[in-house]
């Protein structure tokens, strides 16, 4: 093998292991668990505050919107302003109750206090 045959086969050898690997062997891998019935959770959500009560229809469709919202009541009474609601969880989701209070301050809801509560599934059979 003359010099240059060899220097063709070196660049040849090294470019091959340069280049990646294929897609496939890379892609990475998604883990799915799944949520046990003992990982279910029920959130009791209210909220009062101040609003406007223009803003009770904004605030009411903004959260019916969302996935797992149930038994939800926005009012305004005697100057009070109220959301309530149940949302279904589970133990894994974090920042679900920020969520809602981002979603409600951005329809319009000053803040004021704000009650949660949780309930296992399986305290409610």
């Amino acid at each position: 093998m003359s010099v240059a045959e060899e220097e063709q086969t070196l660049v040849a050898e090294a470019e091959a292991e340069a280049s990646p690997p294929p897609a496939a062997a890379t892609a990475e891998q998604t883990v799915s668990v799944p949520v046990s019935s003992s990982d279910a959770l029920t959130m009791f959500f209210q909220a009062e505050g101040s609003m406007i009560d223009a803003a009770i229809p904004i605030v009411t469709k903004a959260l019916e919107e969302l996935e797992g919202i149930s038994f939800l009541k926005v009012q305004v009474r005697e100057g009070i302003a109220s959301v309530k609601l149940r949302k279904q969880t589970t133990v894994q989701a974090t920042g679900v109750a920020s969520s809602l209070v981002e979603i409600i301050q951005g329809s319009g809801f000053k803040l004021q206090t704000l009650n949660l509560s949780f309930q296992d599934e399986e305290d409610m059979s």
